[in-house]
């Protein structure tokens, strides 16, 4: 099987387990939401004599960050999206963050093979820049912390970086995901081409050779054939 091959089947597989994820956390949402809108209901009359609950709301620090983080974008302009839950499927993942920096390089490996890395740098509890080199390109980030994460969805892809990506309700991160394809470098180019041709000598040749020996066969024949009539 080659590289690309390998790559493209890794990449189907993470795909449909991203998919899979997906449609689980809808279900949930659409459980939740029914048993939310149900419990509205049954509590409508209370909420309706409860003027003063709104300026409540309002005044609540926690439910201010919530709206804040609703119109708060990364240094690219990328819009987070919630999810409950934790994550799954990452093609690298940086652990037990826990509130802490985690400023460093990240050398990202394929099979024990070096194709690139992925750089953190002005970390703190809640937020941070990144940056990539090598063969990687960035699709999604996810930023996990408390009971769900932030995703931030590159699209095609993204091979620089960056900056000011942020937690849930700038709670402590807890890990951060990395969902990235892996370009195809020239060195695999060359042994796939070496390869191919390699496989269309070795066919060629066995070609001729076959075909050189049925045209040696069909000779010996016809001198046999001959020395018969002579003899006869």
């Amino acid at each position: 099987m080659s590289k690309r091959l390998h790559r493209k089947l890794l990449r189907q597989r993470k795909n449909w387990e991203r998919n899979q994820r997906r449609k689980k956390e809808l279900v949930a949402k659409i459980v939740i939401t029914t048993m939310a809108v149900s419990r509205l209901m049954s509590i409508a009359p209370v909420i309706a004599n409860a003027s003063n609950s709104q300026d409540e709301f309002t005044n609540n620090s926690e439910y201010s960050t919530k709206d804040t983080m609703a119109v708060r974008r990364t240094g690219k302009g990328i819009a987070p999206v919630y999810r409950w839950g934790n994550t799954s499927g990452e093609d690298f993942k940086i652990d037990n963050i826990n509130g802490r920096k985690f400023n460093g390089t990240y050398i990202i490996k394929e099979n024990g093979h070096y194709v690139g890395y992925i750089k953190i740098i002005n970390s703190d509890s809640d937020s941070f820049d990144w940056r990539v080199g090598g063969l990687i390109t960035i699709k999604e980030v996810c930023v996990k912390a408390g009971p769900g994460y932030y995703e931030f969805n590159y699209g095609s892809g993204e091979d620089d970086g960056d900056t000011d990506l942020f937690s849930p309700c700038l709670k402590d991160i807890s890990h951060v995901s990395f969902y990235f394809d892996i370009e195809e470098s020239d060195s695999d180019s060359d042994c796939d081409s070496d390869s191919d041709s390699d496989s269309d000598s070795d066919s060629d040749s066995d070609s001729d050779s076959d075909s050189d020996s049925d045209v040696s066969v069909k000779r010996w024949q016809t001198a046999l054939r001959s020395i018969r009539l002579l003899t006869a």
